[in-house]
């Protein structure tokens, strides 16, 4: 009875609440009506899969990539790994107008070097939450946590840092997420560069913050350490290289 009390009370004054039940995991969410924002209210474990929005792309990059013909695209396979070995260049970028298979060739690259490529996003423009520019470095940051244990071991450690991450800002993300515990780590053993992977930027929400993930690829790039990179796809509208 004290429970039921507990969400009426919830319910008088906020917009929504749910409970969200995962094996060992209990979570209560409630959705501000003033801030639109998701605000964990008391669960009994908190680990990054509770604290990250993510998406899983894998089944898409699977169906995308079996459209790739073998032999084609050679300059780009040899363009990609002589960046993967300069130690001098973050960013690797694809432009290409509609049509062009740039998303063939994306998950192509993300699956040929699956060794560097630890985390990739595909934008979407009719997926409002595939474009925010927030998601899709918050996506970045999970699917790198589960492939690459001494970051996630680094963000585990200060987890209670992170709980209003969905709050901030996408340049306050990068630098606060990626930019900081990456620059305290080394790369993984015989792996020159690892790579975060961004495909469709046009389709993402690029025009909407002016801080936010174009700013970032032009001027927030060159703060990772040496060892990361970011591959991106874009049409030639998002000025990217401008």
């Amino acid at each position: 009875m004290e429970t039921k009390g507990f969400c009426i009370a919830l319910l008088e004054t906020l917009l929504f609440v749910c409970i969200a039940q995962g094996g060992n995991k209990v979570g209560v969410y409630v959705i501000n009506a003033d801030r639109g924002a998701i605000v964990n209210l008391h669960h009994a474990k908190e680990d990054i899969e509770t604290i990250i929005p993510h998406f899983d792309f894998q089944a898409e990059i699977i169906k995308h990539a079996e459209s790739f013909l073998p032999g084609t695209r050679k300059n780009i396979e040899l363009g990609f790994t002589e960046w993967i070995g300069d130690s001098k260049r973050n960013l690797f970028i694809i432009i290409g107008g509609p049509g062009l298979g740039k998303t063939v060739i994306m998950t192509h690259l993300a699956i040929l070097f699956k060794k560097h490529v630890l985390a990739s996003h595909l934008c979407r423009y009719d997926i409002l939450e595939r474009r925010q520019p927030r998601r899709i470095i918050l996506s970045l940051a999970y699917q790198l946590a589960m492939n690459f244990p001494p970051y996630r071991q680094k963000i585990e450690k200060n987890l209670s840092h992170y709980n209003d991450v969905t709050t901030r800002t996408a340049s306050e993300i990068w630098d606060q997420l990626l930019v900081a515990p990456l620059s305290t780590l080394s790369p993984p053993k015989g792996v020159p560069k690892i790579i975060l992977l961004i495909d469709a930027l046009d389709e993402s929400a690029y025009q909407d913050d002016r801080q936010g993930i174009l700013h970032i690829l032009r001027n927030k790039v060159r703060d990772l350490p040496s060892w990361v990179g970011v591959a991106v796809s874009s049409r030639p509208e998002t000025g990217i290289i401008d």
